[in-house]
């Protein structure tokens, strides 16, 4: 049994925040309010709360009410099995992310995620989802008419869908896909027992096979063992002859090496006795003495060229030096020069500032403070004249409006007020135009202060610019000097500089004349010294040299000893070429009969090899037939299970559906008697779900012969009778969504008392007007607001009216409106 506590919605849809807590003691509660406004929505927020879903499949986030920020959330409170079942569902975070959670007896559940929460409920609620909830619990306005009016086809889908029975024909549906589908693949296996037994006899065969191969390849093996005993006897011959002429060749390049070192030898001698007489003939000349008086002669030529060089250098240097300082001491001419022009404009500027200081008058501060005390004393007067302008204006208008008028002073009645009045006008008159003279004189007074106060602060301004001014002379006058002084310096630096040059260019033209000679008296001793030099190295090489020829001859003599005793050898290692040619051919003989006998072998080892794969591609074949033949079988059973099944579920289905419309048909039969006080005492279902109604005179008619509002009557008896067969022992929550739009007062309370009848029900009502409020226990009003959206209010509450008063209430004159608290209390009484 689920009996709803409280559903709480914040931000959705059209609702800004509200809470709709209905009656729990199985009382009626209506959700009352016009169209559009929202009543719907706490539907659709229940449905979310509990199982996650949306309307039409739209995103969760289209849940947000349009404009709103903050959070959106549904939470619904519940009791069921004895425990009390809060669910929160709602969006979070800046993306609006979903969320979901679940509490138990105030202990939150471990079903954070949306599918965990999702498949908690569903578990929680015996496997009933959100279209079993609605078949079960809710009865919508729109599925009414359908009921009784669709084609016979959509109809008997409608009762199939209401029932529960869709789900069968699905279970149905995907039966017979399966049983189809293990039916196609039984067809398509492969394996039969003859296929197997013909697999078993090719892999006896190739076993048999491999067995030969075997054999044969052993007594290959045995003949090419007996083969390589002689090949080694041979091989050992070839190698002993092979050896004994590695012994000859190898005498023979030592002979070779030996001949090579005696030719090499012989033209070292040579060429070290030509080397003694070359360097005899190069050492003349070569003594200490000469080589030091050439140097000597080299040094005194390389200290005049360099002279020579420095003479040149110096007189760049002056050149440039002088050069540099002429150039500086125009500069500090220039300078100079600029420095008398600043000089001159800052003398011809001071004297202009002083000539504007002397301008000024010297009487100016006396001057402004004559004006600020004239300005002072006119505003005096101004004031006064203010005050008795204001005297004459109140004694006018006193005298205007008094009947007697009496003297203001001694309070003696006026022989002729009018004359007072017009002296009194005349003399404030008089007032007005001094005042405004005042005024005039106090401006002009006024202006002339903040005059002379500007020429004061002018005369500053200029005192001031004057002193900045003889500053600036001052200033040019000491940097004028300054610069003429230091041009005065630079031009004698640039004539001592410019003789300087003077005398070093004519030093440096007498070194250019001097150069020719200085370089060939240099030339000739650097070519001295490099004879002399060479000389002496040929007289200190000709000793080396002289050794060096006398053991080039020694070695020569033993190179000529050594080769004739390697000629001797080799000659006494020679080989025979017959002996060599004989082994050679003895091993070639055994290695063939050796090469075709292993030739043999392996071929023996394949063919043996081709058998064991031909045994195991026929095992594998054996095993695959054999595996067929197994699945063939599985796939039969696996046909036969889904046959049972689809034909366990069909029948099932059918006697599901031959039962509902009496089943449907004894529930709604009780429920239209009483929704029409007795006057349709029977509704029967045929096996398309076409309803025919019994009146109490025993007539029988189609519901489509029946009035709007009887077919309506009979739509929703059929809905609450499919609704109590969906439910059955599960929940007491029964909500009807605006059933009673087409029925009048009479018709309204008999339906709802048959309504009130149901055993453990918690009824909501969704009604657009106010027609059924008199028939509920309690009214939630839902009120609009553009702003922050709809809210819900409790409105009033209402007793169920005893049978007697309802059935003396005159329909045509009664206009139903709520009750108050007292009124329910009075009744109650």
């Amino acid at each position: 049994m689920i009996t709803i506590e409280s559903v709480e919605l914040v931000n959705v849809r059209s609702i800004g925040r509200a809470v709709v807590e209905p009656l729990t003691d199985g009382g009626v509660t209506a959700l009352n309010g016009p169209r559009g406004v929202g009543k719907s929505t706490v539907l659709i927020g229940l449905l979310y709360a509990l199982f996650g879903t949306t309307p039409d499949g739209v995103p969760a986030q289209a849940l947000r009410r349009q404009g709103s920020e903050g959070e959106v959330k549904v939470v619904v409170t519940f009791v069921h099995g004895g425990q009390r079942v809060v669910l929160e569902r709602g969006l979070k975070g800046r993306n609006d992310t979903p969320y979901a959670k679940v509490t138990l007896d105030g202990v939150e559940q471990t079903v954070g995620k949306i599918r965990a929460a999702n498949e908690w409920v569903v578990r929680r609620f015996g496997d009933l989802d959100a279209t079993g909830f609605l078949a079960a619990f809710v009865v919508r306005q729109k599925e009414l008419d359908a009921l009784v009016k669709a084609r016979a086809a959509d109809r008997r889908a409608l009762f199939e869908r209401l029932a529960g029975i869709d789900r069968m024909s699905d279970a149905v549906k995907a039966a017979r896909a399966e049983e189809a589908a293990a039916r196609t693949t039984l067809e398509h296996l492969p394996g039969s027992a003859e296929e197997v037994d013909a697999a078993r006899a090719d892999l006896q065969r190739a076993q048999e096979h491999a067995a030969r191969a075997w054999e044969e390849f052993e007594t290959a093996s045995a003949a090419v063992g007996a083969e390589d005993e002689a090949l080694a006897l041979a091989r050992e011959r070839f190698e002993d002859v092979t050896a004994r002429v590695r012994v000859h060749q190898e005498a023979a390049q030592a002979a070779q090496r030996a001949e090579h070192h005696r030719l090499l030898t012989a033209e070292r001698a040579e060429h070290a006795t030509r080397e003694v007489d070359r360097l005899t003939a190069a050492s003349a000349g070569g003594s200490a003495e000469a080589v030091h008086a050439a140097r000597a002669a080299l040094t005194r030529a390389q200290q005049a060229v360099a002279e020579n060089q420095a003479a040149r250098a110096a007189a760049r240097t002056a050149t440039a030096a002088a050069t540099a300082d002429a150039r500086r001491a125009q500069q500090a001419q220039a300078a100079s020069a600029r420095s008398q022009t600043a000089l001159t404009a800052a003398r011809a500027e001071a004297d202009e500032q002083a000539r504007l200081a002397a301008a000024v008058p010297a009487d100016l501060p006396e001057q402004v403070q004559a004006a600020t005390a004239r300005a002072a004393e006119l505003q005096e007067q101004r004031g006064v004249l203010r005050g008795e302008y204001q005297r004459l204006e109140g004694s006018i208008k006193a005298l205007s409006a008094t009947v007697d008028p009496t003297c203001p002073t001694c309070s003696t009645p006026l022989a002729d007020p009018h004359e007072l009045l017009q002296t009194l006008r005349t003399a404030l008159d008089r007032v007005r135009e001094q005042g405004l003279t005042a005024k005039a004189e106090q401006e002009q007074a006024d202006g002339r202060a903040q005059a002379l106060t500007g020429q004061i602060a002018r005369a500053q301004q200029l005192q001031q610019a004057a002193g900045f001014a003889r500053q600036r002379h001052e200033a040019a006058l000491a940097a004028a000097q300054e610069a003429e002084a230091v041009a005065a310096a630079l031009q004698a630096e640039a004539a001592a500089s410019a003789q300087d040059a003077q005398q070093a260019q004519a030093r440096a033209e007498e070194a250019a004349a001097a150069e020719g000679e200085v370089q060939a008296a240099f030339e000739a001793a650097s070519a001295r010294l490099r004879q002399a030099e060479s000389a002496a190295e040929a007289a200190a090489a000709l000793g080396r040299a002289t050794t060096s020829a006398q053991e080039a001859q020694t070695a020569a003599a033993a190179a000529v000893t050594a080769a004739e005793q390697a000629a001797a050898l080799a000659a006494a290692a020679a080989v025979p070429d017959t002996e060599r040619v004989q082994a050679q051919a003895a091993l070639t003989e055994a290695g063939q009969r050796v090469q075709d006998l292993r030739s043999a072998m392996q071929t023996a080892q394949a063919e043996h090899r081709l058998a064991e794969q031909q045994v195991k591609h026929s095992g594998t074949a054996r095993d695959q037939a054999e595996r067929r033949l197994k699945d063939r079988a599985a796939a039969a059973a696996e046909y036969e299970r889904r046959t049972a099944v689809r034909e366990a579920l069909d029948t099932f289905r059918k006697d599901r559906i031959a039962r509902l419309a009496p089943e449907v048909s004894e529930v709604a039969t009780d429920l239209i008697a009483r929704m029409t006080s007795g006057r349709y005492v029977s509704i029967e279902l045929d096996e398309e779900f076409t309803a025919v109604v019994t009146d109490d005179t025993g007539q029988t008619r189609p519901v489509t012969w029946l009035s709007g509002g009887e077919e309506s009557v009979v739509a929703f008896a059929l809905r609450v009778a499919l609704g109590e067969l969906w439910a059955g022992q599960r929940g007491g929550l029964l909500f009807l969504d605006e059933p009673f739009t087409a029925q009048d007062v009479a018709s309204r309370t008999a339906m709802m008392a048959a309504i009130r009848d149901l055993p453990n029900r918690q009824v909501i009502l969704i009604n657009h007007a106010s027609e059924a409020t008199d028939m509920v226990d309690l009214v939630l009003d839902v009120v609009p607001d553009e702003e922050t959206g709809a809210r819900i209010e409790a409105a009033s509450a209402f007793t169920e009216a005893p049978d007697a008063v309802l059935a003396g209430i005159d329909e045509e004159g009664f206009v139903p409106g709520p009750t108050t608290p007292d009124d329910r209390l009075a009744s109650t009484a």
